[in-house]
């Protein structure tokens, strides 16, 4: 698959959005060819960088320990199982080898016993955020968005590259439906398109006649979207912007508790007013910024909680001809 163009990378970058919304599931062989050929792994991540399969990546390559383990011990356990039960027959006649090939079996099963803490890092419990603290007022944010299921707005985005100085502006719509549905609906001349039904994940670049397709993944979602499944505190930490000029409230900036591929940290404009009566509209602005600079900027524009979304907002099929790219 050739390099995305700049055009491309601009519908992606909106998928940095909902960075834990999706977690590639690849086969041992692709894990291997993406090893042996690095050309075609660093298209998969520029692919990543806008999609939320990048999380999984580099949560397996900020935490070795942890997939290399549950690896090992999936393709071991298969053997061991088979071990075991040939074992049983061979008690009576060979205890010897029988005991051996049980004692076997338990390292392998303390080792699959062993991986399992490190994949649930989510069950630690943080602390409560001092008065007037930036995280504070991201637990407030929290409080509003939490309770709501459906989410709608208006959008502005302005996507920005640092190196080539490149700017491409765009509007549309944004649903979203918790815990893993989303549509962002692309105004004309763009005819772009990224949707989840829940189950699956879709992103179309009408520019080069091109469709991503993901698995959804139903964990939280992190990036600029975390607020809107009441979970900025509990994916991002913060601290106040004092040098963003910003007079309805505060500008946060939220760094990922986890590296995170996708982006390095996000600027959430709230205001203050909106913030204190609950109003869907308290997020006006986020600013996405990532390793290389690059700002991807969503302005929210007559923003609700509506209590239905139409079914026909999670589906979207391609025009006939697309190639469909599977992540």
């Amino acid at each position: 698959m050739r390099l995305l163009t700049s055009r491309a990378v601009s519908v992606l970058l909106v998928s940095a959005l909902c960075a834990s919304a999706c977690n590639e599931t690849p086969s041992p062989s692709a894990s291997a060819s993406a090893t042996v050929k690095p050309e075609p792994a660093a298209t998969a991540t520029a692919v990543a960088t806008a999609a939320p399969t990048a999380t999984a990546d580099v949560t397996a390559t900020a935490e070795p320990s942890a997939s290399a383990p549950t690896a090992t011990a999936s393709a071991t356990a298969a053997p061991t199982a088979t071990a075991v039960t040939s074992a049983k027959p061979q008690t009576t006649s060979k205890p010897k080898p029988s005991a051996t090939a049980v004692t076997s079996a338990a390292p392998t099963a303390s080792a699959s016993a062993s991986s399992a803490p490190t994949s649930t890092p989510t069950t630690v419990e943080l602390p409560t955020p001092a008065e007037g603290s930036a995280d504070a007022i991201a637990v407030k944010v929290d409080k509003v968005f939490s309770p709501q299921k459906n989410f709608f707005s208006k959008f502005k985005q302005k996507l920005e590259q640092k190196v080539t100085g490149q700017k491409k502006e765009s509007t549309g719509t944004l649903n979203v439906e918790r815990p893993n549905k989303i549509s962002f609906k692309y105004e004309p001349p763009a005819k772009n398109r990224v949707v989840s039904d829940g189950v699956t994940l879709k992103m179309y670049v009408a520019e080069d006649n091109q469709m991503f397709e993901g698995k959804v993944d139903s964990s939280a979602f992190a990036g600029g979207l975390a607020f809107l499944m009441g979970g900025l505190y509990k994916t991002m930490s913060f601290s106040f912007n004092e040098k963003a000029d910003y007079k309805d409230g505060w500008v946060l900036i939220g760094k990922p508790r986890k590296p995170a591929a996708t982006y390095e940290y996000v600027m959430f404009y709230i205001r203050k007013d909106l913030l204190e009566k609950g109003d869907a509209g308290c997020i006006e602005r986020i600013v996405i910024v990532d390793a290389q600079g690059n700002k991807n900027r969503f302005d929210f524009l007559e923003a609700a909680f509506p209590k239905e979304v139409p079914a026909s907002e999670w589906q979207f099929t391609p025009p006939a001809g697309t190639d469909i790219k599977k992540m």
